[in-house]
């Protein structure tokens, strides 16, 4: 909770006195990764993004998929993991399907829709959930190898791109 409070007043004297660096120079954001405070980086670095001039949004587009990518890959809470999934598919909507960081993004979605499926299943397994059907979860399983095969046929098309780029 201190480092938290810290990183609001850092933010809040920052806003006070004008200062206001670039974000790959900002304070408040190495403060944060310093302390492995990664959802509230994440948090703070989509909330500067409606002043960022076009030049430096991709790069930091590219940066907080990657940061929303590993909250989805290391968060245990589902209700946590949820929210998570909600801002990534708000920031895939800024990205644009194609690009690497979009892809990178909607690879840990499907990742996390998996994880979600398989908790659900195994639920139903151990009788834990009464309220799921074979047939919902079967669907969610199929929803998922639908936007990994997709996702997959975009990597492979993007990988040939890059290729010829290559030769």
């Amino acid at each position: 909770m201190y480092l938290l409070n810290s990183a609001i007043f850092l933010s809040f004297v920052m806003g006070a006195t004008g200062l206001q660096p670039a974000p790959s120079e900002d304070a408040v954001s190495s403060w944060l990764e310093r302390h492995g405070l990664i959802r509230q980086l994440a948090i703070h670095l989509e909330d500067q993004l409606p002043e960022l001039p076009a030049s430096e949004r991709p790069a930091f587009l590219l940066r907080l998929a990657e940061l929303y990518a590993s909250l989805l890959e290391s968060e245990k809470d589902a209700e946590a993991r949820s929210e998570i999934e909600r801002r990534g598919r708000s920031l895939l909507k800024k990205l644009g399907r194609n690009s690497t960081s979009a892809l990178t993004l909607r690879l840990a979605l499907a990742r996390g829709a998996y994880r979600g499926a398989e908790r659900l299943s195994e639920q139903w397994r151990f009788r834990a959930d009464q309220d799921q059907n074979a047939s919902s979860i079967r669907v969610l399983f199929e929803e998922v190898v639908t936007d990994l095969s997709m996702l997959s046929n975009e990597i492979s098309r993007e990988l040939a791109t890059a290729e010829r780029r290559l030769e």
